[in-house]
């Protein structure tokens, strides 16, 4: 994932996507923007979604 380091991180965790950067990566990769736009806040509300639920059975 060419994304993969675009994390917004506090307090030692992610917290959502650098989406700015995100759709500089992707617009460079010729990635049609518009849907880059609707897709990548669905994509950070999982990615923390699944996060937390692995912190809470981390304990």
């Amino acid at each position: 994932m060419a994304c993969q380091r675009q994390v917004r991180i506090a307090d030692g965790r992610v917290i959502g996507l650098d989406l700015a950067a995100a759709m500089m990566i992707g617009a460079a990769k010729g990635y049609d923007t518009s849907a880059l736009a609707d897709l990548l806040p669905a994509i950070e509300a999982g990615l923390i979604l699944a996060l937390c639920k692995h912190e809470d059975e981390d304990g």
